[in-house]
């Protein structure tokens, strides 16, 4: 950790370049996700655990062995990716990561990534990226220290070149001029363009050329014919000037196309240029001169927080980073095509249930609104917008009627749709007993649904209908902050995880004889979620508080921590179990 200063930069910055969708105040709320590829999936009983920080999902035996990390997208290395470049000879492209002080260096077509690192410690907050590839170097801001780095293309002798005599104030976007041995820096901290040698030597401040930069984020450079651009994420305007500072005039808004523009790159040749706008997710072209300026939309629904933006002009490609979701989206230069890198999308997630017959597992996206289905052996994945959702946290099917019941925390409804993610409907708030609902389960014999509810510490019980919502109070004041909710319907019985006091509760269904069971011999930890093996006689929990899994008798003896599941656990939310 690097301290609370270093945060408060962060969030800022965050807030201007990643399109001001700071989710949460004051936190750099920043969302993760994954891409599955095939494992064969043991006949063996499993449990599945989303963890919320990294976005991942651990599998493992119920005694915690055998541990499968389903890691994150693009082999887990982008968090919330900002600059991004190509080497198009050698197929690879370089995507620095702001959320974690690193570089990602992977092929055109997303596979074989890597981390390089933070380059021998240069980085802190490094947002803009350019290479050299004649001379197998990359060059990266760190708008934490105010500093360039270069370092080899393989992420080897990383030095810092300084603050190019302290005309560097939050510097983010970089352009290299490589025939006359110059960087071009643009300064979001005090609105100016910083020039310097490659070495770092010669820095000087170009100013903020003729007044018309405002919160500058990135800058290209067009050589021949002597020109810089530079997006202004301030006034949604893009900035023209010769590159010795002189002659800055703005080209305007691109006819209005320009929300938050966050990055630029030049197509000299077609005489246009390419601007993501993170403040609608979409990319807008225009000409060089800044006429016939047209958006090109959101590239068929890729783009989440668009940041860095490159150009493969031989292939007629664009290549686009998404702060919030950690992808890239590559599509053609005219917008069509759009495609993701990866699949399998999650962000944020919160509730898991399992479709064992279909080999499906079901995950919500807590700040997407969006569900990701994947097949259990983390093939097929594709995250699907199902009609009413709002922050969507726990999950439960109904596989004999295609049907899915998620709870949603923000608006305090349930909604019911197909597993395929169609005919998403709002059953509404159960008659108004619903309160920041969480967890959600299903007793199917009975035709009915329980939902917790944390804004007031109790459960509803309703059809599957959604009516006749009725409250079955705080089951004899044993509930604090309940957040899972799982069901023994043969045995007549629910078990609640409470965040609030690190207990179980357990009760009859008609919530009569709650009682707490404890805190599992001192095992839980914030406990995020709840799943039983009934044959067994066991229940399993994750602790978001210290990144383990609790089991314990149904009656709260026994109770022993699994661990953190070979260190794979990292803010664990949900839990399901694969049963035999």
């Amino acid at each position: 950790m690097r301290g609370k200063a270093r945060d408060a930069r962060r969030a800022s910055l965050i807030l201007a370049v990643a399109g001001g969708m700071l989710l949460i105040a004051g936190c750099s709320c920043i969302t993760f996700h994954i891409t599955y590829s095939p494992i064969d999936v043991p006949e063996s009983a499993k449990m599945y655990i989303t963890n919320y920080v990294d976005g991942a999902v651990s599998v493992a035996n119920l005694d915690g062995t055998d541990v499968v990390r389903l890691a994150n997208h693009m082999d887990g290395t982008l968090v919330a990716p900002g600059g991004i470049a190509l080497d198009v000879p050698e197929g690879k492209m370089y995507v620095v990561n702001y959320g974690n002080d690193t570089v990602t260096v992977a092929n055109l077509d997303g596979t074989g990534a890597v981390t390089l690192g933070d380059l021998d410690g240069t980085l802190e907050m490094p947002f803009g990226i350019a290479l050299d590839v004649a001379a197998g170097k990359m060059y990266v801001t760190s708008s934490g220290t105010h500093t360039i780095t270069v370092a080899n293309l393989d992420g080897t002798g990383g030095i810092s070149l300084g603050g190019l005599n302290g005309t560097l104030d939050g510097p983010v976007g970089i352009a290299l001029d490589i025939p006359e041995g110059k960087m071009y820096v643009v300064n979001y901290g005090n609105d100016t363009v910083t020039v310097a040698n490659l070495d770092g030597t010669g820095g000087v401040s170009l100013g903020d050329l003729n007044g018309t930069l405002s919160f500058p984020t990135s800058i290209a450079v067009d050589v021949a014919a002597g020109r810089m651009y530079v997006t202004n994420s301030g006034n949604n305007t893009i900035t023209v000037a010769n590159l010795d500072g002189t002659g800055g005039i703005s080209l305007g808004d691109l006819n209005g196309t320009l929300h938050e523009p966050g990055s630029i790159t030049l197509d000299v040749a077609a005489g246009k240029m390419y601007v993501t706008n993170s403040g609608n997710d979409t990319i807008t072209v225009g000409n060089l001169d800044g006429t016939g300026g047209i958006s090109l939309s959101d590239l068929n629904g890729t783009l989440d927080g668009p940041s860095g933006i490159a150009l493969d002009g031989a292939a007629g490609k664009m290549y686009v980073t998404n702060y919030w979701s950690n992808t890239v989206a590559v599509a053609k230069t005219d917008g069509s095509g759009g495609a993701s890198l990866g699949n399998a999308i999650i962000s944020s997630p919160a509730g898991i249930a399992l479709d064992l017959a279909a080999e499906k597992m079901y995950i919500t996206n807590y700040f997407d609104h969006t569900v990701t289905v994947a097949n259990l052996d983390r093939t097929g994945g594709k995250t699907v917008a199902v009609a009413t959702l709002n922050n969507p946290s726990g999950i439960t099917l109904d596989v004999p009627h295609g049907k899915m019941y998620v709870a949603n925390n923000w608006n305090n409804t349930i909604t019911v749709a197909n597993l395929d993610g169609s005919g998403g409907m709002s059953l509404g708030d159960l008659n108004g007993t619903l309160s920041g609902p969480t967890g959600i389960a299903l007793d199917l014999a009975g035709g009915k649904m329980y939902v917790l509810n944390s804004g007031n510490n109790t459960v509803t019980v309703a059809n599957l209908d959604g009516t006749a919502g009725i409250s079955l109070g705080n089951l004899n004041g044993t509930l604090d902050a309940p957040l899972a909710i799982a069901l023994d319907v043969a045995a007549g019985k629910m078990y609640i995880a409470n965040s609030g006091n690190n207990t179980v509760s357990a009760a009859n269904l008609d919530g009569t004889g709650g009682t707490s069971l404890g805190n599992m011999n001192g095992t839980l930890d914030e406990p995020f979620n709840i799943a039983l093996d009934v044959a067994a006689g066991k229940m399993y929990i994750t602790n978001s508080g210290n990144n383990t899994v609790s089991a314990a008798n149904l009656d709260g003896t026994g109770g022993t921590s699994l661990g953190d599941l070979d260190g794979t656990l990292n803010g664990p939310t949900a839990i399901a179990l694969a049963l035999p």
